[in-house]
């Protein structure tokens, strides 16, 4: 996950919608803070966590 610093708070965003949404963050003016990589974690843009544990 990546964290971003925004105009609303710090937001944690997965890879893929880093991918899909970077002219928003870039319009935006989101900076970028750090990378984390727990399975806790949870997408703000997709409520979706980036790593699903296997059963």
């Amino acid at each position: 996950m990546h964290l971003y610093e925004t105009s609303k708070g710090d937001r944690w965003v997965c890879r893929y919608c880093v991918e899909e949404e970077a002219e928003m963050i870039k319009n935006e003016r989101w900076e970028y803070i750090f990378d984390r990589d727990e399975q806790d974690l949870v997408c703000s843009l997709c409520n979706n966590p980036e790593y699903v544990p296997d059963d």
